[in-house]
C-alpha cells in the first residue's frame, strides 16, 4: 500500500516541481536607465560591458546621450549579480556591481549610473564627508562609501590626481593648513592602500572654505555641523 502511495504522490508533484524550475530558468529581465557624467549630470555616451557572477560577458554596448544616455540589458537572470563595466576610452575605467531582484516575471529594472570624464581639470566631490568636524582621521563606517573610490584609482593607474582637502570653518588659515595637510595626508594613505600608485597622487591642501559649497550662512540645526569638502581632480591623463 506505502508503495502505491509513494507513485501516486511522485506523480502528482513532479509536474509542480517542473513547471516551477521551467518557470525559473525562462524567466529574465532587463536594466535600464541613464548614463551620467559625475561632473555635470549631463547624459552622455559611454562604452558598457555586463558580466555575469562566472566573469562571462553577457552584454556589450553603448549608452545614447541623444535620449538622456539611455542603455538597455536585457536577458539577465532574477536574483543574480552582474557587474557593469564602463570602459570608454573618454572616461575613467568603472565597475558597479548590481543586484538584480527576484522576480517570476518579466520587469524591467531602472538604474542611472555616474562615470567620469578622463578630462584634465575633471573634479570629483566626496558627497559624503569623509571626515568628522576638525578631525584628521577618515570617519568611522566610511569605508562602504569610499570603495567606488579605491575601484576609481585600481582601474586607472596611469591616471594623475590631486587630492584637495577644504577647511570646515575660516577662522584661521594656518590652523586650517595644517588640518587640510594631515586631512590630505590619510586620504592618500587611504588611496594608496587601495592600490593606487603613490607618484600619481598629489596633495592640494587649502586654507579657506570651499567656495563652491561654503559654509551656510544662517545657523544649522542642532547637531549638524559644516564639514570642509574633499575632492580627487585629474591633473594627467
Amino acid at each position: 500500500m506505502k508503495r502505491y502511495l509513494l507513485i501516486f504522490l511522485t506523480i502528482i508533484i513532479t509536474p509542480f516541481i517542473s513547471s516551477a524550475q521551467i518557470t525559473s530558468i525562462k524567466t529574465v529581465v532587463s536594466l535600464t536607465g541613464s548614463v551620467l557624467s559625475d561632473v555635470t549630470h549631463n547624459p552622455i555616451s559611454c562604452e558598457i560591458e555586463a558580466y555575469d557572477e562566472s566573469g562571462k560577458r553577457v552584454y556589450k554596448g553603448k549608452s545614447n546621450a541623444a535620449e538622456k544616455g539611455y542603455y538597455f540589458i536585457t536577458g539577465l537572470k532574477p536574483g543574480s549579480k552582474y557587474t557593469i563595466s564602463f570602459i570608454d576610452l573618454n572616461y575613467l575605467r568603472k565597475k558597479q556591481i548590481v543586484e538584480i531582484p527576484y522576480s517570476d516575471k518579466y520587469v524591467e529594472f531602472s538604474r542611472d549610473f555616474l562615470v567620469i570624464p578622463k578630462l584634465k581639470g575633471s573634479e570629483l566631490l566626496m558627497r559624503i564627508p569623509p571626515f568628522e568636524f576638525n578631525k584628521t582621521r577618515l570617519r568611522f563606517g566610511i569605508d562602504d562609501y569610499l570603495n567606488s573610490f579605491k575601484d576609481l584609482v585600481s582601474l586607472n593607474i596611469k591616471v594623475s590626481l590631486d587630492i584637495v582637502c577644504y577647511p570646515d570653518e575660516d577662522k584661521d588659515e594656518a590652523k586650517n593648513s595644517t588640518l587640510t595637510k594631515e586631512r590630505c595626508n590619510a586620504m592618500r594613505a587611504f588611496l594608496i592602500a587601495a592600490g593606487a600608485d603613490p607618484n600619481k597622487l598629489a596633495i592640494k591642501p587649502m586654507s579657506k572654505t570651499d567656495p563652491k559649497f561654503p559654509p551656510p550662512a544662517q545657523k544649522q540645526a542642532k547637531g549638524k555641523r559644516y564639514i570642509g569638502t574633499t575632492y580627487l581632480v585629474i591633473t594627467g591623463c
